[in-house]
């Protein structure tokens, strides 16, 4: 079976920069998505590189981006 030595960092990291996100843009999540299964978030800003640390503090799941 393959060890990945990093498995622990999501985690751990996860909270911390959902809070940090949280509090810095204090924004709120307005309805529920689906717990399990493929959702599609859109982000419409013009920062593109804080939208990816926004969508994830505000999915409360693992999220994987296309480019």
């Amino acid at each position: 079976m393959y060890y990945n030595p990093r498995a622990w960092l999501f985690p751990v990291l996860a909270p911390v920069c959902s809070l940090a996100v949280r509090l810095y843009y204090r924004f709120r999540v307005e309805g529920q998505g689906p717990e399990a299964g493929p959702v599609l978030f859109v982000a419409n800003h013009p920062n593109s590189l804080v939208d990816a640390i926004v969508v994830t503090a505000a999915a409360g799941r693992p999220v994987h981006f296309l480019a």
